[in-house]
């Protein structure tokens, strides 16, 4: 509640501001992350909005009442781990992720991300994912005469 020099009550200032006198005449002022738009009211200043974050470009702003955090995007993790303006950086999932490509493959680490490469006798289905070639049904195989051609995976 603001007070004036008689102790008297003359308004109470809004929840994310305190009061203050100068020369003896009492004012609201808003707390830090919001700002004044009218003689008893603060509005939360939107940093993410307003680009004033410093958010890392490998992260997501998040506007939290009077504030703001950044949140590493997918691929990334936040150095300190809890700090609210981390810097965000790459995940290398083909050594942090256990079995992040099937093992008809091998895992390459990308820049957010990761891809894995099919070995010999194997096609990638999406970038994380090997399925055998039939190389029978393909055709790509001839088998001696009076033979028959059965896949074998990989092979």
């Amino acid at each position: 509640m603001c007070l004036n020099v008689h102790f008297f009550p003359l308004h109470r200032c809004p929840g994310p501001s305190s009061c203050i006198a100068i020369n003896g005449i009492y004012y609201c002022v808003c707390h830090k992350g919001w700002e004044k738009i009218s003689e008893f009211q603060c509005l939360d200043i939107n940093e993410c909005n307003r680009g004033i974050h410093g958010c890392d470009p490998n992260s997501t702003c998040v506007n939290t009442p009077g504030s703001w955090k950044c949140v590493c995007n997918k691929g990334w993790y936040p150095v300190p781990k809890d700090a609210r303006l981390p810097t965000c950086k790459d995940v290398n999932e083909c050594v942090d992720v256990p079995n992040s490509c099937p093992v008809q493959s091998t895992c390459v680490n990308t820049v957010g991300s990761y891809h894995c490469i099919c070995l010999r006798g194997w096609r990638n289905r999406g970038p994380h994912n090997c399925v055998d070639i039939n190389e029978c049904a393909k055709g790509s195989y001839r088998c001696p005469p009076n033979s028959r051609c059965v896949n074998t995976p990989g092979g």
